[in-house]
């Protein structure tokens, strides 16, 4: 027997089989009670967000070294002006690595605002895509849902992680998305295929 710190007799015993289950569970939900509050403690520090986007300014860039690209977001629009043949203009902004023109110059692909990020607001039928040709008007808008399920897409602290390399190759931008699809999109007429 030994005194308890109230000084009241405390006596230890082995556990009977039913105590010492008993024991168990208490000790067992005790850990689950304990590493739910943990979680939760940690879920509510502060997430280092994505690098915010940079505000809109005005570039020039150069495309495959013969394409000139100026983009002016007072306007808003950006002038492609292809090797040979009239410069042309698109209606909108975009920073210069939104807008991949084709080899040629005659069209540009214009990737979101987000370049390879997607807004957390983005609904399967906002357009990601758009192909527009030398006259300024788009011959293809493509809808995040004619590529995927946005419930794959990767979630960063702020953003859905997106498409962030495309090539050119026989006429089409090709490209990849998150679930591993290969796709082609052809400048002529905007036609969308699976690869």
């Amino acid at each position: 027997m030994r005194l308890s710190p109230s000084s009241r007799p405390c006596v230890t015993r082995p556990l009977r089989a039913d105590e010492g289950e008993l024991s168990l569970r208490r000790a067992v939900a005790c850990g689950l009670r304990g590493a739910l509050l943990a979680i939760a403690a940690i879920g509510a520090l502060p997430l280092a967000a994505d690098t915010p986007l940079r505000p809109a300014e005005p570039w020039t860039a150069q495309f495959d070294g013969q394409i000139l690209g100026i983009g002016d977001p007072s306007q808003p629009q950006i002038v492609i002006a292809p090797p040979t043949g009239p410069a042309w203009a698109i209606p909108v902004w975009r920073d210069p690595g939104g807008v991949l023109p084709s080899p040629d110059g005659r069209h540009a692909l214009l990737r979101n605002t987000g370049l390879n990020l997607l807004s957390l607001r983005m609904q399967p039928n906002d357009i990601v895509l758009r192909v527009v040709a030398e006259t300024g008007e788009a011959t293809a808008e493509i809808p995040l849902a004619s590529l995927m399920d946005s419930a794959q897409l990767t979630q960063t602290a702020s953003h859905f992680v997106w498409i962030d390399t495309f090539r050119w190759e026989a006429g089409a931008w090709l490209f990849a998305t998150p679930d591993g699809q290969l796709w082609s999109l052809r400048a002529e007429d905007g036609e969308l295929t699976r690869q």
